[in-house]
């Protein structure tokens, strides 16, 4: 690991002090020397979002009280403090059925509407053996202080649905708010033999729209495989999706109706090109609108090696029209690769993305490292050109071990900016239990918060 210098912290010996780190170093002033972890959520990918206030929420699974997973949903003051204004003790439990224990949910995403209130978004699996029965999106609404909001869901502030046709189910990895109020979330439809891109969009009260798409339902087939990942509304008010379209990373553009629009990339659909040479593959998690309305979707690009596969960062920039961005990186395309595995290369995704108030990108992930197969929790940041940006981290790379050993998973999901700095949502998981792993929560030093912002 000698190509990249790693910010070493393990959690339980973790020391805040005074001074003030350079780019891309943990902010001391957050959390327990910049880190917060909570041991109660299971680790995973977890739903991220901040209030206007910065606060910040994080949604994810619980194991419940005796059997089954339950929605998670914690909220922590701008510093990382867990919210004891929130729920009880700053955590919520949201189960969906009569019983707590009744399906295993799963919360993926998370967003807060204008009035204050939160949305939440992931997957209702009815449980079974050997394998769950059937998936459903599975969409809950709660209070500000946590409490259930009785103006959605039928008087219960949470509903499910099915795609009709899709004998699999579905479920939830994104969602979104748009100036009316309505709730759009983005996923997946699963059937026997494929798998689609779906959206759905709910009017304020929780029920389907019958004015976008079908009855409410948009799906998108590209291949065999296809699953959208992150969603956003444009300041027009058209939804953006992206996420792993067959081999490759795509976006469509929807207008209000539901119907992609016609304006945009190939009849509203735009591909990066991570699977054309010298890239076999890729796909996309992370979704960005910048400030001059480029759309800048992360995630992975797989370059074919028959030796050495490997996994780069991989960031595609399209301009309004859906073509690519030729003033970036190569062609619109730009891989950032990690290479921490002993025999090279190595996994290296991004699953979030987010612009700097200056125009620079932020990606977080996790970079493979040593022989078996482990993550680091992994950052980097590119200029607007999408050059790796020398003044973060280490020649524009991060990457922080939180774990205590060498059998340690860690990873970056989601990033946010909160005055300026990049703050992180994350997972641990320390295999042999030498600590509990959990949720992460990191704040990450900017000392450029203060430079001036676009022009």
């Amino acid at each position: 690991m000698n190509k990249v210098a790693v910010r070493t912290l393990w959690l339980a010996c973790a020391v805040a002090t005074g001074a003030r780190g350079a780019d891309g170093d943990l902010d001391a002033s957050f959390g327990v020397g910049g880190v917060v972890l909570d041991p109660t959520a299971f680790a995973n990918y977890p739903g991220f979002a901040m209030q206007s206030d910065g606060r910040l929420i994080l949604c994810d699974t619980r194991i419940a009280s005796t059997s089954g997973y339950d929605f998670y949903v914690a909220r922590f003051d701008a510093n990382g403090a867990p919210d004891a204004t929130f729920g009880e003790g700053g955590a919520v439990l949201i189960a969906f059925g009569s019983g707590i224990d009744d399906f295993d949910d799963s919360c993926d995403a998370v967003a807060v509407q204008a009035d204050g209130k939160i949305v939440l978004a992931g997957t209702r699996v009815t449980p079974g053996f050997p394998l769950p029965t059937f998936a459903e999106f599975a969409v809950a609404r709660i209070e500000a202080d946590g409490a259930p909001d009785t103006t959605f869901g039928a008087g219960t502030g949470t509903t499910h649905f099915a795609f009709a046709g899709f004998d699999q189910g579905g479920g939830a990895n994104a969602v979104a708010v748009d100036a009316q109020g309505r709730i759009v979330v983005a996923g997946y439809a699963s059937g026997t033999r494929n798998t689609d891109f779906a959206v759905v969009r709910l009017l304020p009260d929780g029920t389907l729209d019958p004015a976008f798409g079908t009855g409410g339902l948009v799906t998108v087939d590209f291949g065999t495989y296809d699953t959208a990942r992150a969603v956003v509304i444009d300041d027009s008010q058209r939804t953006l999706v992206t996420g792993i379209a067959d081999s490759d990373a795509a976006v469509v553009r929807l207008l209000a109706d539901g119907s992609r629009d016609p304006a945009f990339g190939d009849a509203g659909i735009a591909h990066a090109g991570f699977d054309r040479l010298p890239a076999h593959s890729g796909w996309a998690n992370g979704l960005v609108v910048d400030h001059r309305g480029r759309i800048v979707v992360a995630g992975a690009a797989s370059i074919y090696d028959v030796t050495a596969p490997v996994l780069d960062m991989g960031i595609a920039r399209f301009l309004d029209d859906g073509s690519l961005d030729a003033s970036f990186g190569s062609s619109g395309i730009a891989t950032v690769p990690f290479d921490l595995a002993d025999a090279g290369g190595g996994a290296d995704v991004a699953f979030g993305v987010v612009e700097a108030s200056d125009g620079r990108i932020v990606l977080a992930g996790s970079a493979e490292y040593g022989a078996n197969g482990y993550g680091l929790a992994a950052a980097a940041r590119l200029d607007e050109s999408g050059t790796p940006d020398a003044s973060f981290g280490q020649a524009g790379k991060a990457v922080f071990d939180f774990g205590a050993g060498d059998s340690d998973d860690q990873w970056f999901n989601k990033p946010l900016l909160q005055g300026g700095r990049v703050v992180v949502a994350g997972g641990l998981i320390v295999w042999g239990g030498a600590s509990p792993g959990g949720d992460l929560l990191v704040r990450l030093e900017n000392d450029r918060i203060f430079a001036a912002a676009f022009e």
